[in-house]
């Protein structure tokens, strides 16, 4: 299919689960899920595989009511086990990691979220620095929820404002995230990826003494 990377089928499997079928845009199957739908609600359901562009598969895990349940195997594309983990109740109870020579090596987590230089705590300080208190909203409190994207080279792009707030807070808010630093990129079993990072920023108003 032209104009695009990738097309999805879907597929009515009962009256509340559905199969997706998505597929690269020269037609090579490149993953499968499936789905309950509850009152507009979608919930990850039964099993989920991916496929390398090769067709060599690269993972099959396994979901409950939305949460992770037995196990998720990945595969390095030339066919050799990559990760074995084992969950229950969307907790990991156990894992082994591979190389791609099939020999054990130390495990990491498959899903790793992207971060702040420093942590969580060193984001709230530089938030704290470089965000200023608009002049023309003075003593106005509020909450600007903002969304962003970490590439997988760990950019700032994409910044945007999910709820009403004032305008001078949403401006102030979008030009400081802006200005980020780069981040850690969040992984997929390993692999940098880009993922959306949603933030609250909070506008206060400290008491007069």
């Amino acid at each position: 299919m032209k104009g695009c990377d990738y097309y999805s089928v879907f597929f009515k499997e009962t009256p509340s689960i559905q199969k997706e079928i998505s597929y690269t845009s020269t037609d090579i199957k490149k993953s499968e899920s499936y789905y309950t739908i509850n009152n507009g609600k979608k919930a990850n359901e039964g099993e989920w595989k991916t496929w390398y562009p090769n067709s060599q598969l690269k993972s099959i895990e396994h979901y409950e009511n939305d949460k992770r349940e037995g196990k998720l195997t990945t595969y390095w594309e030339n066919g050799t086990l990559k990760r074995e983990d084992v969950f229950q109740n969307d907790s990991l109870v156990s894992g082994k990691c591979y190389n791609d020579s099939g020999v054990e090596t130390a495990y990491y987590p498959y899903f790793v979220k992207p971060q702040f230089p420093g942590g969580e705590e060193e984001m709230f300080k530089y938030l704290k620095r470089k965000i200023h208190y608009p002049q023309s909203y003075d003593r106005i409190e509020g909450v600007v929820m903002s969304r962003f994207i970490i590439t997988e080279k760990g950019e700032v792009v994409n910044v945007e404002v999910l709820n009403k707030s004032y305008e001078n807070m949403q401006r102030e808010v979008i030009r400081v995230l802006k200005r980020m630093p780069k981040w850690e990129p969040g992984k997929i079993d390993g692999i940098p990826v880009s993922a959306y990072y949603k933030l609250p920023v909070t506008f206060s108003v400290v008491p007069l003494k």
